[in-house]
């Protein structure tokens, strides 16, 4: 069967920036192809409305020309978070206008916390995917081609609409072993299309690069943080990759696509020490000459200076080092499981090895106040890393956070939670960073603002970094 997977358009926000490549649709990609299935990828975010265009129209005949030319038997479409469900949710309104006959499903963070609500109160969507989707995917279009449309109860880990009600089936369990899964799908991208301009970014070793390419190494996370919603597709045991599996595909996206910089995109890429090292020792023993970056993050609890040290023999310069919070009881209560000296020693050993480093702290808690703040601040300029990140804190559906400040009443702005499933909340901040979602319980938001300025004061802190962002 032919399918098309569809990743929405850029945020509102975000509209000046390159397209992220939809490294779940390549997954998803690789095993359908595996399995006899044509699918095609189209990401609506490398594609550009002109000054002219109306946005709508145009990403309407953009999708349009798609179908015509795919022929698809079903779409799916990835949707990341409850801010993205919005776009998604027009889309697939597009969709069904064009081609109705053609069933949708949709997957993603978001659709697994709302499946019977996407499908009870909207007609557009066919099916949902719960959590990972690969195993079900492959179950749902045999059964489509079979001409099971309505009798999936087979199913695992979907949702489908019989009779005008949602079916929810047996959960599936995650997939354990994910050598078993093809590499990504990245022969189906062009990724000229992703491209920038980098050469103001930290290149000690001068290499030519345009893109930092994402690389899945494992999958979820093994914390209990109470502001994150990972768990909702991946749960919550920490799953790897072999490091040679790992290796073989970065080896492959360097020699075969001429990509030199890579962006490991884990939540915790580090977390298990022979993982890591394994990893490095693979690119040191195979000589690949590149470059790359901790994206979203290493775990700086399970750091020491023998990780670090083969993380930058093997081409590591740039980690990013999710603190959250400097008030150490804070990190206890968002349960962030980080003594306080280990963060130092982390600092110390990437500086020791010559790393760029970028801290990320979360403001804006509900157990903030001004002096846990000032904790952050005064951490900040203790530890004197390359660049600061504080972020607002957002408050996802799904996570303890969202049930806290729901229950005590410290959402800004009112909302339905009947509406929650189509994204009824606007938890958006990429047009208006400064903006706060939530007010802590004894602190006003005079004094979040005033943080706020602080913190952005702060953000490019070390001699090279600011050498950098003035060529930027």
């Amino acid at each position: 069967m032919k399918i098309l997977l569809i990743s929405p358009p850029r945020l509102e926000g975000l509209k000046e920036s390159k397209g992220t490549i939809p490294v779940p649709l390549l997954h998803l990609a690789a095993v359908l192809r595996r399995h006899g299935h044509t699918p095609s990828i189209l990401d609506l975010s490398i594609y550009y409305p002109g000054p002219r265009d109306d946005p709508e129209v145009f990403y309407f005949d953009t999708v349009r020309r798609s179908l015509r030319d795919t022929e698809p038997g079903m779409i799916g479409i990835n949707c990341f978070t409850t801010i993205h469900f919005p776009v998604v949710l027009g889309l697939a309104e597009t969709i069904k206008a064009a081609s109705p006959s053609v069933p949708i499903a949709v997957g993603g963070a978001h659709p697994s916390l709302f499946p019977r609500e996407i499908l009870e109160r909207s007609t557009v969507f066919d099916y949902v995917a719960i959590g990972e989707a690969e195993d079900s995917i492959i179950e749902l279009v045999d059964a489509l081609q079979a001409g099971n449309r309505d009798n999936l109860d087979h199913v695992q880990s979907i949702a489908f609409r019989r009779d005008g009600h949602a079916v929810i089936t047996a959960r599936r369990s995650f997939l354990s072993n994910l050598d078993e899964l093809p590499e990504p799908a990245w022969d189906m991208i062009s990724l000229p299309d992703y491209y920038a301009d980098h050469s103001h970014w930290y290149n000690p070793k001068g290499l030519e690069f345009h893109l930092s390419v994402p690389i899945l190494s494992s999958r979820s996370c093994p914390f209990t943080c109470n502001f994150c919603s990972i768990y909702t597709t991946m749960g919550r045991k920490l799953r790897m990759r072999s490091p040679g599996k790992v290796v073989d595909e970065i080896q492959m996206l360097h020699q075969e696509r001429g990509q030199n910089y890579f962006g490991f995109i884990d939540d915790n890429v580090n977390v298990n020490k022979k993982h890591i090292l394994g990893i490095c020792d693979e690119i040191v023993q195979r000589g690949l000459n590149i470059e790359w970056e901790t994206t979203c993050g290493t775990y700086l609890g399970a750091l020491d200076d023998e990780i670090v040290a083969a993380m930058a023999g093997a081409g590591c310069v740039f980690a990013r080092l999710p603190i959250e919070h400097g008030n150490d009881q804070m990190r206890i209560t968002i349960g962030k499981k980080l003594p306080r000296e280990k963060i130092f020693a982390a600092a110390e050993s990437f500086k020791r090895h010559r790393i760029f480093t970028s801290s990320m702290y979360i403001m804006g808690f509900p157990e903030d106040t001004a002096e846990t703040l000032e904790d952050t601040r005064q951490m900040i300029l203790d530890l004197q890393l390359d660049l600061n990140y504080v972020f607002n804190i957002i408050p996802f559906p799904g996570t303890r956070l969202f049930e806290q400040a729901s229950r005590d009443g410290l959402f800004l702005e009112s909302f339905d939670p009947d509406q929650l499933w189509r994204g009824g909340i606007n938890l958006d901040p990429v047009q208006d960073e400064t903006r706060f979602f939530i007010k802590p319980y004894k602190m006003e938001l005079d004094a979040l603002h005033y943080y706020r300025r602080v913190f952005d004061s702060l953000q490019v802190l070390s001699r090279r970094a600011k050498s950098m962002n003035k060529a930027a």
